[in-house]
């Protein structure tokens, strides 16, 4: 992925808009020294949240740099939010996929969570030379209502059923379509999903 031009511009763009919103609640980039241990404690008290090795957030960091972020809470040093996320070329063309999204407990209800996805679906949009992704896509563990509910008003859908993707629950894979899949093709599910 290119260090500048679209990417790097419509990233930043959505960075410094969203810095201004929200008081000592700050967007930027995930950086190596995030990696101390502080992006680990946001996943305490997140019961639907995997923490990772060491050598998997490295990997974000170092691989899919553009596409992940903190809100960082500016007054008290603490990271309130992550997403990690990345852009693959699938079957249907190239696509973001949320790895993780991880709001502390006592940041929920505060835009932490619709501010990271906007900016994943900003950069992943604007990606390559202007041919951005078709679509973002994750997958939310079939007992997670209140995921699942915030997804759906952020516009995704359910695309399909994953499965067994968790040791003990399947796995909807839902998606939102970006502006290079004007017409939303890439979210339609073949069948109905429940």
């Amino acid at each position: 992925l290119p260090a500048g031009g679209l990417l790097w511009d419509a990233g930043i763009r959505m960075w410094r808009q969203l810095s201004l919103v929200g008081g000592d609640l700050t967007v930027r980039l995930l950086r190596k020294g995030d990696l101390d241990g502080r992006l680990q404690d946001v996943n305490v008290g997140c019961p639907f949240t995997q923490t990772f090795s060491y050598s998997f957030y490295m990997n974000f960091v170092e691989q899919y740099r553009h596409l992940c972020a903190v809100v960082e809470d500016t007054q008290r040093g603490v990271i309130a939010g992550y997403i990690l996320a990345k852009v693959e070329t699938g079957i249907q063309g190239l696509f973001g996929h949320v790895s993780a999204l991880t709001v502390r407990p006592q940041y929920r209800r505060r835009g932490v969570a619709s501010r990271l996805m906007g900016h994943c679906e900003a950069a992943a949009g604007s990606l390559v030379c202007g041919h951005g992704a078709l679509y973002v896509d994750l997958f939310v563990k079939e007992t997670n209502k209140n995921a699942i509910s915030y997804y759906q008003k952020l516009g995704y859908v359910k695309y399909r059923r994953v499965l067994r993707y968790y040791d003990d629950a399947d796995a909807f894979d839902m998606r939102k379509s970006l502006p290079a899949d004007a017409k939303g093709s890439k979210m339609k599910p073949r069948s109905p999903v429940d």
